[in-house]
This record gives C-alpha cells, structure tokens and sequence, in this order.
C-alpha cells in the first residue's frame, strides 16, 4: 500500500506541476483564406439553406459576391444582395464558370476601434484593412456597406456611426 501511495503523489505532483503537458495541446488546423482580389460575382447553382446565421442562404439564380475562398476551396465568404445575407457558402453550389470581377469595391483602413459591434456586422480593430462594396451615404455623413475584413476574414454590415474609415484606393 506505501507504495501506491507515493505513486499517487508522484503524479498528483506531476500532474499540476508548471510546464507539464498531461495532455496533447495540438490545436486543428486554422482553415486558410484565399483572399480574392478583386472579388468575385457568382451565380448560385442549387438552393441552399444556411446552417446558422455564419451562413448565406440563397436560391437558384441568386448572385453572390465572392470574397475569398477557405477550408482547401470548398466554402465561399460572400454576400448576397438579393436577401442580404453574409458569411459562408459551399463552393460545389456556386457557377464559376460565368464569374465576373467586382471591380465597385474599396480598400479602406479603419481610424478607430469598433465601440459596438452586434450581430452580423463586420468587425475590426484600427489599423485593419477592409474591402468595402455596395457602399451608401446616409443621415448625419453615416456610412452604410458590406465590408470584408483582410486581416480576420470575417464579413459583414457596417455603417459609420461609432468610428470612422479612410479610403486607401
């Protein structure tokens, strides 16, 4: 029995000391985002319903903007003006064959911090670099878009009611 319980302390002491690893800290592969420059406008191929609101949902004949590719090329990070809807899209719905350039976008640097950010919106730090499209004025010198964020590759809405943003291009 003295035996197994020194054996028992060995490892509690082992086990929480400092700088051991008791387990595999391997992390899953970041998935790599091909940024598209300038993006994409594809045609949508087949229905397809979101898995959550990372998503977008879109119908046959919906034209999507493309802004990057990731996971190996098998998801888009896009926009669809039709319903409004950001985020990811399986590649194998989307017709390549006929893609257009967007060439209406803008780089742009953010001059602040976000202060708010909610759901569905872009977010960014100062000094990130975002691609702006479908850019609109509104009250009180607010801007309203969709913007992708080179650094994160997150998408989404924005407007300029909290910070602000200056074009590079």
């Amino acid at each position: 029995m003295e035996i197994e319980d020194i054996m028992s302390s060995l490892m509690a002491t082992f086990l929480h000391s400092p700088g051991v690893v008791a387990q595999s800290q391997t992390n899953p592969p970041t998935p790599i985002t091909e940024i598209l420059h300038p993006p994409l406008m594809v045609s949508i191929k087949t229905e397809y319903i979101s898995k959550n609101y990372r998503h977008v949902v879109a119908n046959p004949g919906d034209k999507v903007v493309v802004f990057a590719w990731t996971n190996n090329r098998t998801e888009a990070t896009a926009y669809n003006s039709r319903n409004k809807t950001v985020g990811r899209i399986p590649a194998d719905i989307l017709d390549k064959e006929g893609s257009k350039p967007v060439t209406n976008t803008e780089i742009c640097m953010a001059t602040s911090d976000q202060k708010h950010v909610s759901l569905g919106r872009v977010k960014w730090k100062e000094g990130d670099y975002i691609r702006v499209w479908n850019k609109e004025s509104r009250k009180h010198a607010m801007i309203h878009g969709i913007g992708f964020n080179l650094a994160t590759g997150e998408i989404g809405e924005f407007d300029t009611s909290s910070f602000s943003l200056r074009v590079i291009n």
